[in-house]
């Protein structure tokens, strides 16, 4: 009557039916797979066992028992049980990926024995282990990013035995480039004539803010195309300092501001 069953995804606990009344002790072995294999002892209990709590082994893999009774004159034969699987852990759902600069993670632990998880980025269909986060951590963020590139993420959850299957991908893009080189200088009267270096391959306009001195700080003035590169501001006052910068975005999504330049206006 040797039974068993798997109790978590890396424990399973076998019973039996104690039908000898001169045993001495209880030897249990373990065979690894469903057919052949070899078996190997992994305990030795007392008089009356019937049952034996096996932890610490592999996720989602079959084993196979047999117990036999013993005293100081020998063993007698072996029950065996069946193959028995330990659990699978459940794998992580609904991964998300917010665009910008960090890229934020967020998805559902389903999971009730892991003991990690482990984010992975990758580029197509190669991944790379990103982070290695603590039990029932559903969030994560990606600061080492880089402008203009797309990444795509996988989660799983493990445990010593194992991990489960991956998430879903999600994917998620960073901000443009910020523009480099911004420089002011006066141009026609009352004109300031702005210029900067496009060094981002992903957006689609440019968002220049000016600074007057008056202690409204910098506010949008004008929007540009994408691959703009020069820009005249005009209409000014004589006498007046004006402060600009300019950054690159794509959509919603804006990167991160140039250098500051200003001119003072003849």
């Amino acid at each position: 009557g040797l039974t068993g069953s798997a109790v978590s995804s890396v424990a399973i606990t076998i019973s039996w039916t104690d039908a000898s009344d001169t045993e001495t002790r209880y030897e249990v072995e373990r065979a690894l797979g469903a057919a052949g294999g070899t078996f190997s002892p992994i305990a030795t209990l007392g008089v009356d066992a019937g049952s034996y709590a096996d932890a610490g082994l592999l996720v989602s893999t079959t084993y196979r028992y047999r117990v036999r009774a013993c005293n100081g004159s020998g063993c007698g034969p072996y029950a065996t049980s069946a193959a028995i699987a330990t659990q699978a852990i459940a794998a992580p759902t609904g991964l998300g990926a917010t665009s910008g600069s960090p890229i934020g993670l967020e998805w559902t632990d389903v999971a009730d024995d892991e003991t990690r998880y482990e984010v992975e980025r990758g580029d197509g269909d190669t991944f790379a282990l990103l982070a290695t986060l603590g039990a029932g951590v559903e969030t994560h963020q990606d600061a080492d990013i880089v402008p203009d590139t797309s990444y795509t993420y996988r989660v799983r959850a493990c445990n010593d035995g194992g991990c489960s299957a991956y998430s879903g991908t999600a994917a998620a893009s960073t901000p443009p480039a910020a523009p480099a080189n911004l420089t002011a200088g006066t141009g026609e009267p009352l004109a300031i004539n702005l210029s900067w270096t496009d060094v981002s391959t992903t957006e689609t306009q440019f968002r220049i803010e000016r600074d007057d001195g008056a202690g409204a700080g910098f506010v949008l003035l004008d929007t540009v195309p994408t691959g703009t590169t020069v820009y005249d501001d005009t209409g000014l006052t004589g006498g007046v300092t004006y402060t600009y910068r300019v950054q690159a975005c794509n959509g919603a999504l804006c990167g991160a501001f140039s250098n500051t330049a200003g001119a003072t206006v003849p």
